[in-house]
């Protein structure tokens, strides 16, 4: 009788996760784009109009485009086997935009004057005037009696807590 062999392996099954969707600050910095677990011999991202570093790698950073800094964009990863199909996951990242800032023109005063100031906020939930450390208003105007060589600079923040100062 004659006998035969065979070799059989199995491939697993490309499986790719990614991370929750998130809300992001509007950055044109790069961001890591990382799968949670993955598994294939082959990656691809897709989507969006911005560049990724290494777009064939399970990981990547991803530099958003100017006209994404402001919308939700979805980003996806595929991973293929060798011989099963592909898995694909995708990422949805919302950018929120920074707050902007306008200041009523410089001010120069006598000692001890009182001033008026505001700042027109626009994409804010937070205003804040200072004096060095010191919170001085929480408004969007500040009166305030000016003493010698002051600064005062105002910081607003959206909800995520990104933040611009003038």
């Amino acid at each position: 009788s004659k006998r035969d062999s065979m070799l059989i392996r199995f491939e697993r099954i490309p499986l790719v996760q990614l991370p929750s969707d998130s809300v992001l600050c509007s950055s044109n910095q790069p961001l890591l784009l990382e799968a949670i677990s993955v598994s294939g011999n082959n990656y691809q991202w897709s989507g969006g109009s911005g560049n990724y570093s290494n777009p064939n790698a399970s990981s990547t950073y991803y530099t958003p485009a100017a006209n994404e800094l402001t919308s939700t964009i979805q980003l996806t990863l595929t991973t293929y086997g060798v011989v099963c199909n592909s898995s694909s996951d995708q990422i949805r990242l919302t950018f929120l935009p920074l707050p902007q800032i306008q200041v009523t023109d410089t001010v120069r005063l006598c000692p001890n004057q009182i001033t008026s100031v505001t700042a027109n906020v626009i994409n804010s939930s937070l205003t804040e005037w200072f004096l060095g450390s010191t919170i001085l208003s929480t408004s969007n105007q500040l009166t305030y009696s000016m003493s010698l060589s002051e600064y005062i600079y105002v910081r607003a923040a959206n909800s995520l807590g990104c933040s611009v100062v003038d």
